[in-house]
Order: structure tokens, then sequence, then C-alpha cells
């Protein structure tokens, strides 16, 4: 059974707290290449909660894929929600 992508209308999506530290996000993939749009690389844990960069002129925060381990920054704008572990769990199954 392919997977569907977590959009906004997702049950169980949650709007993102003012703490990310530890929480699962879930990526929009507004700003990733087409062939990288695979739901098993939409969710990423915070390692850092947000901080503005004055450079980029966002607020960004230090994350982990959780399917690949890959580590990236990103923007808060990126991510459309946090999951429970519960969620990614399934859906990473």
């Amino acid at each position: 059974m392919k997977k569907a992508l977590i959009a906004k209308k997702t049950k169980g999506l949650l709007p993102l707290p003012e703490n990310i530290k530890g929480e699962i996000l879930v990526h929009s993939f507004n700003n990733i290449k087409p062939e990288f749009h695979k739901p098993e690389n939409q969710l990423w844990k915070a390692t850092t909660t947000f901080g503005y960069n004055h450079f980029v002129g966002s607020w960004e925060c230090e994350c982990v894929c959780l399917h690949t381990g890959e580590k990236a920054v990103y923007s808060k704008e990126d991510f459309l929600g946090t999951v429970t572990q519960e969620f990614a769990n399934e859906f990473l199954q």
C-alpha cells in the first residue's frame, strides 16, 4: 500500500508549539526537489528550538530526518505542524 503525504488536513497533525525541541515535525516540501517528495522523508525530529537567523530573516531550527538520519536546518515556514511519536511509528512502518 502506498502511503500518502501528510497534509494540513491530516488527522493527527498538531500545530507547532512554542518550544519544539524534541518534537516530531512534519515537513511541507515547499522548497524541496520533487524527487524527495516521499512520505518517509516528511518526518523530522527537532534537535533545537527555533532561533532567529538575521542573515536569512527567518526563524530556523536544526533537525534530523527520522528515516535517513540526515541533519539539516529548516525555517519554521517549512513545517506543517507536529505529530505524536505513536503517529510517527505507525506512519514509518
